[in-house]
């Protein structure tokens, strides 16, 4: 079982065996009923709520990685449905879903094309793929910022995986983590204020995020400092 989002007032979802699950809450996240919105026979992973707002809310989408050939991107209504919309092609490769912007009009993922996995966006409603990055070393976890300004995301460019930040159409690329760690999937608080993400030893492949591995939560002011 695995949380997703916590909506409070609203729904949370969740990942249970291959069920991805909605289930309503009260005011104080008392969870009341369980509604089952999708079953895939195969692994359903990485979903996420799209921007919140009463009325965009009930109209936004869930999207999820659905193994056909490859991971690939859909979404949904948050009420289920049938045939869920396909974003991102079987055929070009592995798409793994990250974020929304904050407008609800793409998302950001990280796409295997070409034997190399870089950082793409894709609009939802043309389903035209941008590519962001372009390196043969990995790039990983990307995550806009609140006010839809900055893409963050972990890169192993400079022989260690780091956390490192963008503009939402690939350049000014900044790196932001400067230890010996090899840090993984930033996340940054709905105030724009913090920044959360994971940190591996040195000694761990820096390509990998293992999870039989010692691992630390950290903890930093988006602005910088010391986690």
């Amino acid at each position: 079982l695995e949380g997703l989002e916590s909506l409070k007032g609203l729904e949370v979802a969740i990942k249970h065996k291959s069920n991805l699950n909605v289930i309503p809450t009260k005011e104080e996240s008392c969870i009341t009923q369980a509604i089952a919105l999708i079953y895939f026979s195969n692994y359903s992973r990485q979903a996420a709520f799209g921007p919140i707002g009463e009325i965009l809310f009930r109209k936004s989408h869930l999207p999820c990685s659905h193994i056909i050939e490859a991971p690939t991107i859909f979404t949904l209504p948050v009420t289920g449905a049938d045939k869920p919309v396909q974003i991102t092609g079987a055929d070009t490769g592995h798409s793994y879903f990250h974020s929304w912007s904050p407008d609800g009009k793409n998302m950001i993922f990280t796409g295997q094309r070409n034997n190399q996995y870089n950082i793409w966006a894709v609009n939802v409603a043309t389903k035209k793929e941008t590519r962001l990055t372009n390196l043969t070393t990995l790039d990983d976890g990307p995550e806009y910022t609140p006010d839809g300004k900055w893409i963050y995301f972990n890169s192993v460019r400079t022989g260690t995986m780091k956390i490192w930040r963008m503009k939402p159409d690939g350049s000014n690329p900044e790196q932001i983590t400067f230890d010996e760690y090899n840090d993984w999937f930033p996340h940054i608080s709905p105030d724009g204020k913090w920044i959360v993400y994971i940190s591996f030893p040195k000694e761990i492949d820096p390509t990998t995020h293992p999870f039989y591995h010692k691992v630390y939560l950290r903890l930093m002011p988006l602005s910088g400092g010391v986690p």
